[in-house]
């Protein structure tokens, strides 16, 4: 209890940090609209929602435990964000009005995307 009031304190200095759920957000939102921005919340909640999930079943623990199964988990997140990386810098950022008039045929398609990405990132 005594470190109560300096617990708050972080956890409000820590929640106004943005991070890459932030970035991430502006991002789809920027290249993709709002709805697509709405999609990418929506997947961050259910990532979010099904880790503290498995931290609540104890199955974190389990993979704590694990060498193995924590290793496997690691190296095929590193995996996919290395894919998302080379992904971004091999796009070609091309803004022109044909490429906004293709852009919104395809806002639910790029908002399921912008869902599953956003799943992953949560």
């Amino acid at each position: 209890m005594d470190h109560l009031a300096a617990y708050m304190l972080m956890a409000l200095v820590m929640s106004m940090i943005p991070g890459a759920d932030t970035i991430l957000i502006m991002k789809n939102t920027l290249h993709h609209g709002a709805k697509a921005g709405r999609f990418t919340i929506l997947g961050m909640a259910t990532g979010l929602t099904f880790w503290t999930l498995i931290a609540v079943l104890g199955l974190s623990v389990a993979i704590a435990q694990s060498v193995y199964l924590f290793n496997t988990i690691k190296y095929i997140g590193a995996a996919y964000l290395f894919y998302l990386g080379i992904k971004i810098f091999l796009t070609k950022n091309t803004l022109s009005l044909k490429a906004i008039s293709e852009e919104t045929k395809t806002v639910k398609s790029s908002s399921n995307r912008c869902y599953r990405e956003s799943y992953m990132q949560g």
